[in-house]
């Protein structure tokens, strides 16, 4: 009896310990001062304890449906990934069942079909592409997407669904594996303001630059922080350089973001002027590191943090979430010290050219920065190598990071 309670507890242990691991990656895959080699030191803690729920064997399956009796996208996400590692379709269809009527558990079930290998979704995924629900098809296809698998004609039927949801979810993953054509994409425009994003980013992301860039810019109302990035990086200089001018005008929440993709050193003197504002300090900071390669830390570029540092949104629209939600992690920088820093490096540098992390944008040297900079910055150079190479499917900065490392090792 007691070695059963011992087991239990243990077991009980992963299970939450998985669950709250997940939590904190799904921040830090976004982290503008996380690395690769953080992300792997994260992810060997969570392979650790999904084994250790694994190996709980029924007992570890049992626990794993209790807690989602008040389910969340975390528990969510550690149900599914154990009853797919285990092939416990039984457990794997009751997350399926729950996560359909909370739509905001589906998330987890998502990372869980991106986070086992593919040898684990065996069956799994056709079924779902095949199934007459729109949720399930959706999970199907962004399962494909993680990995990066041609569905087929099962994508054909979904682009033409009467669910905007599942449109969406295959203009995404189109996009991402580079496998559509643009003239097919762009040729009937979209209402529902998700699809139009997803299909505007998807044009864009096979090697439109015309309207699709411009619908991709006038997006609102949705989740539209990287899509529209793309849109700037996707752009030239000059128009770039137009349409962040019209964001600061207009107050965007994003035009920070704007500001990164756009590439422009011209930013640096207001960039510098800005680093004063405590709202804003960190924010502003890690685009003039984004756009100079300079390391504001290792530079000793830095300030002490204010003695009260900014915890919520403030008035301003522009650095309401971009400068408070997002800067944990990231150093203050000094404006004194960084102006004197661009006093002597400015020359290096050249008006008119796009700059990423100190240097032109090359394929070269975003696979470079695949490899070894922050996940913001990833991020964006995973966008830069399809912009530059229509065709080139999107690099998951998101994945595993032993995936990583393989697709990484052939690069």
């Amino acid at each position: 009896m007691t070695t059963s309670r011992t087991i239990s507890a243990v077991v009980l242990q992963h299970v939450d310990d998985l669950a709250t691991l997940w939590n904190s990656r799904q921040i830090l895959a976004g982290a503008g001062h996380v690395a690769l080699r953080h992300l792997a030191r994260l992810d060997e803690r969570i392979a650790a304890h999904l084994d250790g729920c694994v190996l709980g064997g029924p007992a570890g399956s049992h626990l794993l449906l209790t807690r989602l009796v008040d389910p969340d996208a975390s528990r969510m996400f550690a149900l599914a990934a154990v009853a797919l590692e285990t092939a416990d379709r039984s457990s794997f269809e009751h997350a399926v069942v729950v996560a359909a009527e909370l739509a905001e558990t589906a998330v987890g079930i998502e990372s869980a079909l991106g986070w086992v290998d593919p040898d684990r979704l065996a069956g799994i995924g056709a079924e779902l592409l095949k199934s007459s629900s729109p949720f399930r098809v959706r999970l199907g296809l962004t399962a494909c997407r993680h990995h990066g698998v041609d569905p087929g004609s099962s994508l054909r039927t979904a682009l033409t669904s009467n669910d905007a949801g599942v449109r969406s979810e295959a203009y995404r993953l189109e996009g991402a594996t580079a496998r559509g054509d643009v003239a097919n994409i762009d040729s009937k425009k979209e209402e529902d303001a998700q699809a139009n994003l997803w299909q505007a980013w998807c044009a864009v992301m096979l090697g439109s630059r015309g309207g699709a860039l411009q619908r991709l810019l006038a997006v609102s109302g949705v989740d539209d922080r990287w899509q529209q990035g793309t849109a700037v990086l996707a752009m030239p200089m000059a128009a770039a350089r137009a349409v962040i001018q019209e964001m600061a005008r207009d107050g965007h929440p994003h035009v920070l973001e704007g500001m990164t993709a756009s590439g422009d050193i011209e930013l640096m003197p207001w960039l510098i002027s800005q680093m004063a504002d405590d709202t804003r300090a960190r924010a502003v900071g890690e685009v003039f590191a984004t756009l100079t390669g300079a390391d504001i830390a290792a530079l000793d570029l830095e300030r002490k943090p204010p003695a009260e540092i900014p915890t919520g949104p403030n008035d301003d629209p522009a650095s309401s979430e971009t400068a408070v939600e997002r800067q944990d992690g990231l150093p203050w920088p000094d404006a004194e010290k960084v102006e004197a820093w661009w006093r002597t490096s400015a020359s290096r540098f050249h008006k008119g050219t796009r700059y990423f992390m100190g240097k032109p944008v090359t394929r070269e040297h975003c696979i470079d920065v695949l490899k070894n900079g922050y996940q913001r910055q990833r991020i964006l150079a995973a966008h830069y190598l399809c912009l530059l190479e229509p065709g080139t499917p999107l690099f998951n900065t998101s994945a595993p990071a032993w995936r990583q490392h393989r697709l990484l090792a052939k690069m």
